[in-house]
């Protein structure tokens, strides 16, 4: 336990630094005024940009590492004026409950299962990123590899050198654990001054019970991508409540677009929520600016969001698949290594049907039949925050429509209705379960709590809106009861069993069979089941073994795959 925690604090640490280091390199990326949680988050994306440019060249690997210390370390270095003169007693207490919030999470992950998908094929592509630069074609191999998610880049970092075999257990503790921390940080803010709270501060301290009931229900161990994502909207919204309440500027714009370009490289189903963030942050700050300076200013920023996060991530997709925007199959390139259309044609539907179905429970007749099937299983707590929020917002329109009430300003946070309201329609559309909702379901929340919020405001006073807040608070407490795990075993205290022993016991090597391809490719396969788990590279499904599978240089299979004769 204790081995993960200062595994934990040494990879915070980096991250931190490498905001820091952007800090000092564009100082006007950052607020004026300095705020603790701001570089951890840049600094995640600074890795997630830096990490997809080395992968082309270099395997993600020790030197990789050795390189982001570096600009970690001048990046505590450059910034040691301004980050001693905030040093603080807040800062301690942040500090204190960062321990304590590292130490109940990383407890939780030693006694929680990995996903299924871990196993069949998350280990596996950080395998392949941790010894090879990025692989043409690997997708040919098993197409779930050709998943072109920056999440295993930023987990196979956390797996090179004497860390390897613990980013299972460090990787999303870290990224909950800093949002626990800000959340947390919110909450004693609020308990100072409830009266004049901002709506960012109520937004992470109303959002504290559901962070740690997600936490605790859903998959921690591993590296999954949808907790990442959950992570990232509400941080990215956050922001954009900030940008909302102050006067608009220009650096917590470029902090929305750096994180939203960052986060569609986790998951392509974030784009449509990205897309809709960053237009309402051009919404709410384009007639600010206003100088030539701010203008040039303004585009160099958002064509380097581009070329830093987005570029990469598309050519990426094209290395690993041979399509631009895969698993989508509209946009194939005719490569040698390009995916044949019997892999990718019918992916994204079967992904959708995936879901509609409940993990294939029900069947999918896109009726009113199905609907009611499929909201009788879903997650019980999201589908009861849905109910409530149209409860509120009915409320909420037949007390604006009273003849003495004040009316609250179309300028209020009614805007942020559409946003997450389609958020919501498009998952529904697409992928209708709830991993793949991310955070956008309690979003939609908060947004009509903040407009009767305000209402409150206008009408009561801001004792009853401060009382209310703390209702609701306590209910969503008593309602989503996290899953938490009650125990403890001291044989874990100091070390912990790492992932490959815990890869062995799962499918070890000895029981895996070998088939070989027409064109003498050996090919590690599960001697049962479908899961590949560590087992040595090439490794895929019996499902997805393919005898037509063959290497572009029969020397290497780091230069690539391809399927020859596919069409």
């Amino acid at each position: 336990m204790l081995q993960i925690f200062f595994i934990s604090i040494v990879f915070i640490f980096l991250i931190f630094g490498l905001g820091l280091f952007f800090k000092w390199l564009i100082p006007g990326t950052f607020k004026s005024t300095f705020d603790w949680f701001d570089p951890f988050w840049i600094g995640f994306a600074i890795l997630i940009a830096f990490l997809q440019l080395w992968h082309f060249a270099l395997p993600v690997n020790t030197y990789a590492l050795f390189v982001v210390t570096i600009v970690a370390v001048l990046g505590w270095f450059s910034n040691r004026k301004q980050v001693l003169k905030n040093l603080s007693l807040r800062s301690a207490l942040g500090l204190i409950g960062l321990i304590l919030v590292l130490l109940v999470l990383i407890n939780q992950v030693l006694f929680s299962e990995a996903s299924y998908d871990h196993g069949l094929y998350h280990l596996q592509t950080v395998k392949w990123f941790n010894q090879f630069p990025i692989v043409p074609g690997l997708g040919n191999l098993q197409h779930r590899l050709a998943f072109n998610s920056t999440n295993y880049l930023y987990a196979a970092l956390l797996n090179t050198s004497i860390f390897h075999g613990y980013s299972y257990f460090v990787s999303t503790v870290i990224l909950v654990g800093l949002l626990i921390l800000q959340s947390l940080v919110s909450l004693l803010g609020w308990i100072t001054a409830p009266q004049s709270a901002s709506k960012t501060r109520l937004m992470y301290m109303i959002l504290l019970p559901v962070i740690l009931w997600h936490v605790s229900t859903q998959p921690l161990a591993g590296y999954p991508a949808d907790m990442t994502i959950f992570v990232f909207q509400i941080v990215i919204f956050g922001k954009l409540l900030s940008l909302k309440e102050e006067e608009p500027n220009l650096p917590l714009f470029w902090q929305i677009l750096i994180l939203t370009a960052a986060a569609s490289t986790v998951k392509l189903s974030f784009i449509p929520f990205g897309a809709l963030v960053v237009l309402t942050a051009v919404y709410q700050v384009y007639h600010y600016v206003k100088s030539s300076q701010q203008l040039k200013q303004f585009v160099l920023v958002s064509l380097g969001t581009i070329f830093l996060w987005g570029l990469p991530w598309l050519v990426r997709n094209i290395f690993l698949s041979g399509y631009l925007l895969y698993p989508s199959h509209y946009i194939k390139l005719p490569f040698r290594w390009t995916m044949p259309a019997f892999l990718v044609n019918d992916l994204q539907a079967g992904i959708s049907l995936w879901a509609r179905t409940n993990s294939g429970h029900l069947v999918y007749t896109a009726d009113l039949s199905w609907f009611l099937q499929w909201l009788k299983r879903f997650v019980f707590e999201p589908r009861g925050i849905i109910f409530l929020s149209l409860l509120l917002l009915l409320s909420l329109v037949g007390l604006s429509i009273r003849k003495k009430s004040k009316r609250i300003p179309l300028n209020s946070y009614i805007f942020l209705l559409p946003l997450t309201g389609i958020s919501i329609l498009i998952w529904f559309l697409s992928a209708p379960t709830y991993r793949f909702s991310g955070a956008v379901i309690w979003l939609f929340f908060i947004v009509v709590f903040l407009m009767l919020y305000d209402w409150v405001l206008l009408n009561i006073s801001t004792k009853t809106a401060a009382n209310l807040t703390l209702v609701l608070v306590l209910f969503l407490f008593f309602f989503l009861q996290n899953g938490f795990s009650k125990n403890f075993s001291f044989s874990n205290l100091f070390v912990v069993e790492n992932e490959i022993a815990i890869a062995q016991n799962q499918q070890p090597v000895e029981t895996s069979i070998v088939k070989t391809t027409a064109s003498g490719l050996e090919i590690n396969v599960p001697a049962e089941g479908e899961l590949c788990w560590d087992l040595p590279l090439p490794c895929t499904t019996p499902n997805d073994f393919l005898s037509t599978l063959t290497l572009i240089d029969p020397m290497d299979m780091g230069k690539g795959f391809y399927i020859e004769h596919s069409e």
